[in-house]
């Protein structure tokens, strides 16, 4: 297990996720063996029921599963 911070920078790519500007980068800060679900459990917690965050895809265009361990900078898009 790293004992290194991570972020997961998650970019919104199209109109109508509430609180995530389209094309502008929004950065959260992961703790060391924090997975990419542990950090969307966090972000949903204060999301309402209709804007759950459910599947984000890395820049190839993939789902990026929520089990991968952030280390350094994680990039996804919703």
């Amino acid at each position: 297990m790293s004992k290194e911070h991570g972020q997961l920078v998650v970019t919104s790519k199209k109109v109508g996720a509430p609180g995530f500007p389209v094309g502008k980068p929004l950065t959260f800060f992961a703790g060391p063996g924090d997975t990419v679900g542990i950090v969307v459990e966090r972000l949903n917690k204060y999301r309402g029921p209709d804007h759950q965050i459910k599947v984000l895809k890395n820049p190839s265009g993939t789902p990026l599963p929520f089990s991968t361990v952030i280390r350094g900078t994680v990039k996804a898009f919703l």
